[in-house]
């Protein structure tokens, strides 16, 4: 499942972000950094499927990215299932118009 997070809604005083997702995304991190992981603002955060920072991943490019998921799946053997969250578009589409 991907999570798209606007830093400054985590990290800002004022930002809308709930506490309790505060807290796990810090708690994600601290155990990122116990294990010497690289830390950033631009980084994909890999969870074990008990829930631990197994790794975080920079900005590699996708041949680096899918390489390194193929890895995950060998080592942890998920058992296939339906997605958590339905598949679809990431972004909504609007229509364009050339104004040139």
């Amino acid at each position: 499942m991907c999570v798209y997070l606007v830093n400054e809604e985590y990290y800002n005083q004022d930002g809308r972000a709930p506490a309790e997702e505060r807290a796990e995304l810090q708690r994600i991190q601290q155990e990122g950094s116990d294990k010497k992981l690289p830390i950033g603002m631009v980084r994909v955060f890999v969870l074990s499927p008990d829930g631990h920072t197994y790794d975080i991943l920079g900005s590699g490019g996708t041949a680096d990215t899918l390489a390194f998921l193929a890895g995950a799946v060998e080592q942890f053997r998920p058992t296939p299932g339906k997605p958590v969250v339905a598949p679809a578009a990431q972004a909504a589409t609007t229509a364009f118009r050339d104004s040139r």
